[in-house]
């Protein structure tokens, strides 16, 4: 329960609550569940210092309301710049002898703050904590940026550090730049005005992760806006996309099936869930390696929610929005051809991130020094069984302690008819999410 670890790397956790942008003080939403004592309005607003009146508009609940265990509300906060990190202050009675710094920012406050921030936001010693003293608390705020172009140039949307021919870089200011060091440029995105309404709402996106509670899918845990910055705060996820791990060079977690395979069961777990569990359903369209999120276990996470659509009407469903580039090589043909948003492009978009995770190729690459589709070229030859061994990721080879090769034909046979038939060209006849489930258990 001691209050250990440092941000001397500039790359931890911590890193990301460092005041890194233009503007030093906005208004924030921080999603709390109701816990007792902590399951009233006047309560809750109490331990964040929040409005209590804008807590009952915006989750459209009564002031005196009891809220069921668990019931997730947005509570807003002021949110500023106070030293180096981005924080909303308030401050907290001392109700019990047990209690501890590190109970405080991980029970009472839900991981809203840390440990070391209450030892430096205090002067009391951690152990010197007893009933009755006030503890001041900085709620920590995390910042991604979303930048809206309102001119019309730059089309296409940029992630920094990775741009392509045809494409113009926005450069931010030196003032953000500076501070976003190691691999977190990944996390900054920049789109053009029109294009982020082609997207969806982001109130929308907001709404889906707060009727959403699933542990293969990333966690919404605050808004933000100001002026024409916006900000969606998620948790963070160490090992990034299964995209970058896939080409790590220092990655032995790589080299085995097991790793493999329970990334692939949590992605078809998190796509039950959306397609079946919640109300409405909903089809994520936007299934790619890069909104695939690995944590520190490697247990992967769907990320990336603002293309979903509600499949009430799946039948008559139909997109209007151009698909985005480098998502090309996991659209459906439905989805090609006529625009149809339905769960089995979800489907589709699955058999092939498990290609990917099978032969460690991306979904599209360079051959010949063209680019092609990972479906396209293996495909052909998946169905041969003299050729399945050829298609797997070297990495994957697995030696007995005499130095012989292992045989391992049954299991690419079983993950080869798996994704062919989740690339199967008429929808119905590709598996539910529930099927694939249990196909990959049985593996």
């Amino acid at each position: 329960m001691s209050c250990k670890g440092t941000n001397e790397t500039g790359t931890s956790a911590s890193f990301l609550y460092s005041c890194n942008g233009e503007k030093f003080s906005c208004r924030a939403f921080l999603i709390f569940r109701s816990l007792s004592p902590y399951n009233s309005v006047s309560s809750i607003s109490k331990l964040l210092s929040s409005d209590p009146d804008e807590i009952v508009h915006i989750n459209n609940i009564s002031r005196s309301d009891l809220l069921d265990q668990n019931q997730e509300l947005i509570v807003p906060v002021n949110c500023s710049c106070s030293g180096q990190y981005y924080q909303a202050d308030t401050s907290y009675v001392i109700p019990s002898k047990y209690d501890t710094y590190f109970l405080i920012a991980n029970n009472t406050y839900q991981g809203l703050s840390t440990c070391n921030a209450l030892v430096h936001e205090n002067i009391y010693n951690a152990l010197d904590l007893v009933p009755g003293i006030g503890v001041s608390l900085a709620v920590l705020c995390i910042i991604l940026f979303i930048v809206l172009m309102h001119g019309n140039e730059n089309k296409r949307c940029e992630v920094l550090g990775k741009e392509r021919e045809g494409k113009q870089k926005l450069n931010l200011p030196e003032n953000v730049l500076e501070n976003i060091v190691g691999d977190q440029d990944q996390m900054i995105k920049v789109y053009e005005f029109e294009e982020l309404e082609m997207r969806t709402d982001i109130s929308k996106e907001v709404k889906f992760h707060a009727k959403s509670n699933h542990f293969n899918l990333s966690s919404l845990t605050g808004v933000c806006k100001h002026n024409q910055l916006s900000y969606l705060v998620f948790e963070f996820m160490e090992n990034g996309s299964l995209k970058e791990w896939h080409y790590k060079d220092d990655n032995p977690e790589a080299k085995g099936w097991n790793c493999r395979i329970r990334i692939a069961l949590d992605v078809a777990d998190g796509l039950d869930y959306i397609h079946n569990f919640t109300a409405p359903a909903y089809v994520h369209n936007n299934i790619c390696s890069s909104s695939i999120l690995l944590n520190r276990d490697l247990r992967a996470k769907i990320s990336n929610f603002s293309r979903a659509r509600s499949a009430d009407n799946e039948g008559n469903a139909s997109s209007s929005i151009k698909p985005v580039e480098g998502r090309n090589g996991y659209l459906a043909p439905e989805y090609l051809e006529a625009g149809q948003v339905a769960p089995k492009i979800d489907i589709y978009a699955f058999g092939i991130i498990l290609l990917e995770i099978i032969t460690g190729e991306g979904a599209v690459f360079e051959q010949d020094g063209k680019e092609v589709f990972l479906s396209e070229t293996v495909l052909g030859t998946m169905d041969k069984e003299s050729t399945i061994q050829e298609i797997a990721d070297p990495r994957l080879q697995v030696k007995n302690p005499l130095g012989y090769m292992i045989e391992q034909t049954d299991l690419m046979l079983r993950l080869v008819k798996l994704c062919v038939a989740c690339l199967a060209i008429e929808p119905e006849k590709r598996p539910s999410s529930a099927e694939i489930i249990s196909s990959l258990i049985k593996i």
